[in-house]
């Protein structure tokens, strides 16, 4: 017979494996398909303001596994050397390569990114939401099913 403590044992062994389990490394093929702006969260000191984050607005950002594109002007970047995925420090990533305060882009203090040479990052939030810097605006954007 299984006693009120064995049973209170497993149960917190199986909670405080729960609370610790890691969560698998976010990948390159992660951040495939299409995403489309629901939120501009910031600007940077530098960039197309608030008349840009207007038009951002319901676009739809495309990536795939060798380019990206956003039905806003056309834009469209094929990543000469592939996406790589890293983890950054949103404060310095942002200062160095954005021209911007974490404040601005509202990102948690280590965020994942997909990055190129020569592409806009994207930020991985979660499975469903991704943030962008496009010209100086931050926008947060929703995956579409």
């Amino acid at each position: 017979m299984i006693s009120c403590k064995m049973l209170l044992t497993l149960a917190t062994a199986f909670a405080t494996v729960g609370c610790h389990a890691q969560k698998p490394p976010v990948s390159a093929d992660d951040f495939h398909g299409q995403w489309k702006v629901a939120a501009v969260v910031g600007y940077a000191d530098m960039g197309g303001g608030e008349p840009l984050g207007k038009q951002l607005m319901g676009k739809v950002l495309t990536v795939s596994a060798a380019e990206m594109s956003l039905n806003l002007d056309r834009w469209g970047c094929t990543a000469h050397t592939g996406f790589r995925v890293g983890e950054i420090e949103s404060a310095s990533f942002l200062d160095e390569q954005a021209g911007a305060r974490p404040e601005a882009a509202r990102l948690p203090a280590k965020v994942a990114t997909l990055q190129s040479d020569n592409c806009i990052p994207v930020f991985w939030l979660d499975e469903n939401h991704v943030e962008f810097d496009y010209l100086g605006v931050f926008a947060r954007a929703e995956r579409i099913p």
